[in-house]
This record gives C-alpha cells, structure tokens and sequence, in this order.
C-alpha cells in the first residue's frame, strides 16, 4: 500500500533471476520455477512497475541457494499413476515394450484426421491456436493436447491458418533459411516441410468457431468448430497435458505410459515429406549415424532465459551417464546446439567409452 495506506495502483511485478527476467506477472501470489539453475547462491529480484510509469518505482533483492540438481521428472508434478516418465521405470521391460502397437496407434491417427473427402464439409474441427509464438518443437509438443482432445471428442484436429503464418514467417522460414518457402503457409502440407495434419483442414472455419472457455461441452455436435487456445503446457487446458484417449489406451492389452503416448503423438505430428526425408536420410549418412543412440538437445540460447533458466553443461553430461547406465547398448550420443563452444565442452569433459556425434 502507498504511504496514506491506500492500495497501491494497477500495474506488474518483474521477476528476474541473476539478472536476467524470469517472468512478469500482475499477481499477487504466483510460482515461479527456475529449473537448471547451479548448485549455489543465487540472486531474485522484484521491480514493481505501475500502469502508465516509465520504470520501476520499487525493488527488491533477496538472495538463495540451490543445493541440488533437481531431477527431470521432478521439474513438473506428475499426476498419481502416471507410468513411463521416471527415472525407475527404465528401461521397459520387454513383454511391457508397446512399440509393437506402434502400426495401430499410427493408423488410428490418420482415420481420425482424415475422414473420405466427403465428410469433410460436415467434420467437427477442433481449431489449435498457441497463446503466442515459441519454438516449432514447443508448439509440435503443444499439439499433443490437441491430438489428445480431438480423439477424446471425435473432431478432426486443425491450425488456426493465421497462426500457421505467423510460424512459417518468424520461426521455420528466417531460422532455417528456407527461401523457396512462401511468405504465409502451413508447415504441414503442401508448400510445407511436414505431411499434412488433415486433409479437410480447409473445411474449418475460425470465425465460426466457439472458443473452448469452461462451459462450453467440447463433445457437443452442435458445434461445428471449437477453437483451442494452449501451448506447451496446455494453458487454459493444462489438465489435458498427461491425457491418454480411452480410443489409443483400448488397442494395448495393458495400461500405456506416458512415454509411448507422446512419442506416439510426436511421431504424427512430424512426419517429413519426401522432401524432407531425403535431406534427412542424407544428412546422416553424412555423420555416419548409428543406432541405439543418445539425442540431446543443449538448450543454451540467451532467449531462453525468458522460458526458463538454462541447464548447465554438466547437467546434459550426468543425465547423457545415467541414461547409458540404464541403457548399457548405447554407444552413440547425438548433440544438437546452436552453441558449438557448449558442444565442445561437453565431448571433453563427458570421458571416453562414447563416441559424440554433432550436427
């Protein structure tokens, strides 16, 4: 409160951690999670910034420490009985491996999506639109929700064309060089790098569409066109994160885990064309790829301080050892970054037994 015990006016809290902006938010109570961060002290700072004034008129600075790695799985809280995503659940005993269903699962994707062309006029749409624009692997990963709220509900899963726009323009198009991309598109399609999420995609209308807000029965045939707002984390339906439709869980003679449904779902999502495949196909041919082996992503862009904090390098080395203790076939670790100085030190602290492989 101000002075006179007034309340304060209208306005948002930065939050930042050693230095960097974590989040903003208008809230007076909020979480903030800050996954990756070093063992040691750390600094948080609070600015307070009222509506309509040029800077912070208020700070605040605490420090804290971190005295331990948090574990992958215990980043986010996992519902009670989900199955597949911690670290004593590996490896998948064989007689318990659904891969085999892998054929069905595919299968029973694409009858949903693509319905005979003449039902596609009369298909109820369910609309995906992300609450801004992330990374292409953020929004592939948001459309899991979707994947899952569409076989849940019967509708054929969709893009808002707009937002498919915005992707083609401010991620695939300028991030990839792509020049023979057209400046709107979708990335699944024709004119895109990606098979097609649906071939009745031209059916859906957004401007019909009613927006899933609670109350509104996303099961309801009545309603043509139902538009999904989300993204990663499923925001506004973020209790559809760890769904798997009764449609996909049936075809398994046991309950699934959560590892087999997403990857199942990721591999829908991103399927390449022709194309695509050949670039692939040739590219790692190129590095001599082998399999089993170890994928990791080394997440260090300075941007990515605004989604959260960045893993340190010794973090992507101890989880890259105890996957290859859980899984001792693995000889081979594929490293992707856009930091090649990060790459280079993690070939020449990780040790030898293993032979790096980088983009």
């Amino acid at each position: 409160p101000t002075e006179d015990g007034a309340p304060p006016p209208p306005g948002e809290v930065i939050l930042g951690v050693n230095g960097n902006e974590a989040m903003r938010t208008r809230e007076a109570y909020t979480n903030v999670r800050a996954p990756g961060l070093r063992k040691g002290m750390h600094v948080v700072t609070l600015q307070w910034v009222p509506d309509g004034a040029e800077g912070a008129v208020a700070y605040h600075e605490a420090a804290f420490e971190v005295t331990r790695l948090q574990a992958p799985e215990d980043i986010m809280t996992l519902p009670p009985g989900t199955v597949g995503v911690r670290s004593d659940e590996l490896p998948i005993h064989p007689d318990a491996d659904t891969s085999r269903f892998s054929g069905k699962v595919q299968r029973l994707f694409f009858a949903s999506q693509h319905p005979e062309e003449a039902r596609c006029e009369a298909a109820p749409f369910l609309i995906w639109e992300p609450w801004g624009i992330v990374g292409f692997g953020a929004q592939i990963l948001g459309l899991r929700v979707a994947l899952a709220l569409g076989l849940g509900s019967g509708r054929v899963v969709v893009g808002n064309p707009e937002w498919e726009n915005n992707l083609v323009n401010s991620e695939l198009k300028w991030r990839f060089n792509l020049s023979e991309v057209p400046n709107t598109g979708s990335p699944w399609g024709p004119g895109g790098s990606l098979e097609q999420l649906s071939h009745c995609a031209h059916h859906s209308s957004v401007p019909d569409s009613v927006r899933l807000l609670p109350g509104v029965d996303v099961t309801d045939p009545t309603i043509s066109n139902v538009r999904v707002s989300g993204d990663l984390w499923g925001v506004e339906n973020r209790e559809h994160i760890f769904d798997i439709p009764s449609a996909a869980s049936d075809l398994l003679p046991e309950a699934p885990n959560l590892f087999w449904w997403w990857t199942e779902t990721t591999a829908y999502l991103h399927r390449p064309t022709p194309k695509l495949q050949t670039f692939i196909d040739a590219q790692k041919a190129r590095m001599g790829w082998k399999h089993p082996i170890i994928g990791i992503h080394m997440r260090l862009g300075h941007d990515k301080n605004r989604e959260a904090q960045r893993f340190p390098n010794k973090y992507y080395i101890q989880e890259a050892r105890r996957i290859r203790a859980l899984f001792p076939e693995v000889g081979t670790i594929f490293v992707c970054s856009d930091r090649r100085g990060a790459v280079d030190k993690m070939i020449a602290e990780y040790g030898g037994g293993v032979e790096i492989m980088t983009q």
